[in-house]
């Protein structure tokens, strides 16, 4: 579902700041986190190189290099959260290759040679969602999720799997939608090519 206000409503980074120093609060791991990485695992796929757009405060990236020991993982976090991204991993221990940028990810030169992307309350404050998944290459796992209610600085919501459909089939083949309480869908999707297959 879409807002009146959705230009208005994409904010960059210091508006973001903002939120965070008023609201330390929202500095956790939130639940749909650990179920999204149970989905992956759950799903079988072995990701190698991961692109995660949005990374926020890191805390599913922990998680994956923990459990799912990719060979490299880029993450893209335009706001300050980045700082605590850093601070996770200055004594975490793995053999993974990371890679840290503190910039929107809206102008990624190439990520296509990503074969997993996670967005993890990311698409909903973009208006540009549908032009960013069209430049990933067909069979790249897409794990993400979405609200079912508004939010500040979301530009859409999804109240129903039907919604979230309508918007993404074009480019995604879904394999599992769950919802999780209060307000999160989680999403395991594959990017299909020019022929609508994944």
């Amino acid at each position: 579902m879409n807002r009146p206000d959705i230009v208005e409503n994409e904010v960059g980074p210091e508006q973001y700041d903002n939120h965070w120093s008023c609201k330390c609060s929202y500095i956790q791991e939130h639940p749909y986190e650990k179920h999204m990485v149970e989905m992956i695992k759950r799903s079988g796929y072995k990701p190698v190189n991961i692109l995660e757009v949005g990374a926020g405060f890191g805390f599913t990236l922990i998680k994956v290099l923990q459990e799912l020991k990719p060979k490299t993982y880029v993450a893209y976090e335009f706001s300050s959260a980045i700082y605590h991204i850093r601070g996770l991993l200055y004594n975490f221990k793995s053999n993974c290759e990371v890679f840290l940028f503190q910039k929107t990810f809206r102008y990624i030169h190439n990520p296509k040679p990503y074969d997993c992307v996670i967005a993890l309350e990311i698409f909903e404050h973009i208006t540009w969602d549908l032009e960013f998944i069209e430049r990933l290459s067909p069979g790249t796992k897409v794990f993400f999720s979405l609200p079912n209610k508004p939010g500040k600085f979301h530009v859409r919501h999804f109240e129903n799997e039907k919604e979230i459909t309508d918007r993404y089939e074009s480019l995604l083949d879904f394999e599992e939608i769950t919802f999780v309480p209060n307000k999160w869908w989680i999403i395991n999707s594959t990017r299909k090519d020019k022929n609508g297959k994944p």
